[in-house]
């Protein structure tokens, strides 16, 4: 289990238009053909308002796809853009520097972390038969844009599975389910806690990370 501080920027904090995931919610983003519009997908219950955690990852994306920024997460803009607008009919959300940056941290955070696990364990990214994505971000996040940006290793999509909450689930299993807890101790005695801060590689395979490219790439 891999835990790293992408932190509130996933949480729906950190960006200019940030939202957690709540009704209103941009949590995917689509490019709309040979227009320069995008299209929005929002939780319901609401207008869309802000882009959560996936819903960043899929406009990050998709402007490093169309070379609007590039693996340093500049605008390749002669003129020093400083932003840039993603609309749809009903909404404007502008996607700023200083949110490019917030994210390269978070992403980087996590990469370096999968990056470190992998050479410690001497696993090769191919041989991962499962990763499981948790939390309310791990429930609405397209896997391939994921990967394009660096957050996730390049595998098969069908690997990556999207669990949603799962602390919230193991409470409810564990309150009704009191035999369990014989399983979480057995998890817990074959668990190794590793600090990420300890390695002596971490500072430099973070730093690595902070660019937008997929895992491994020099």
């Amino acid at each position: 289990m891999l835990s790293a501080s992408g932190g509130p920027a996933f949480e729906g904090r950190g960006f200019s238009c940030a939202s957690p995931a709540e009704p209103g919610a941009v949590y995917h983003v689509e490019r709309k053909s040979r227009t320069g519009h995008f299209s929005f997908h929002a939780l319901p219950g609401a207008s869309a308002k802000g882009l959560c955690g996936s819903g960043f990852v899929d406009a990050i994306a998709l402007l490093l796809e169309d070379g609007v920024i590039d693996s340093r997460g500049r605008f390749v803009d002669p003129r020093g853009r400083e932003a840039f607008a993603l609309m749809d009919e009903d909404l404007s959300i502008s996607i700023t520097a200083g949110d490019i940056d917030v994210f390269q941290r978070a992403k980087g955070a996590i990469g370096a972390g999968i990056t470190v696990l992998l050479r410690m364990s001497r696993i090769r990214p191919e041989s991962l038969k499962k990763i499981y994505l948790c939390g309310s971000f791990g429930s609405y996040l397209d896997v391939e844009r994921a990967q394009a940006v660096g957050m996730l290793p390049m595998v098969d999509p069908s690997v990556v599975e999207l669990c949603g909450n799962t602390a919230l689930a193991g409470c409810e299993s564990l309150l009704v389910r009191p035999g369990l807890v014989q399983t979480l101790d057995a998890i817990r005695s074959g668990a190794r806690l590793v600090n990420l801060s300890f390695h002596p590689d971490f500072a430099e395979i973070f730093m690595e990370n902070l660019f937008l490219k997929t895992l491994g790439d020099s």
